[in-house]
């Protein structure tokens, strides 16, 4: 995946967590995807991918994106930089472990 020119997600679902989008960051590729479900939560539209509402605007932005390769280049080094900043195992591992602790941590409860 990290020798793919661009990674196309034109998902109209909406998916809360897609993981080819995660790998695809992690993987420094450059990524076009429509700003569904959880989505917009990992392409920020400009900085670690592109973001296309619309069929028509996402063969537009494809189109421009295949033209600009420093661009395609940039947005895949953004995608890398968030991946490692925020979905790393350890900082997902330290996420997971709060809420588990929260989950199970005695309830205080006001008295009736």
């Amino acid at each position: 995946m990290a020798r793919c020119d661009l990674l196309l997600f034109p998902s109209a679902w909406g998916e809360p967590l897609s993981r080819v989008l995660l790998e695809a960051c992690a993987c420094g590729a450059p990524i076009l995807a429509m700003p569904t479900g959880g989505t917009p939560d990992i392409i920020l539209d400009g900085e670690s991918g592109a973001l296309a509402a619309t069929v028509p605007g996402f063969a537009h932005r494809l189109t421009e994106l295949l033209e600009r390769p420093a661009e395609r280049r940039a947005l895949g080094a953004g995608a890398r930089r968030l991946a490692a900043r925020r979905f790393a195992p350890d900082i997902v591992a330290g996420q997971v472990e709060r809420l588990y602790q929260s989950l199970v941590a005695p309830k205080q409860y006001a008295a009736q």
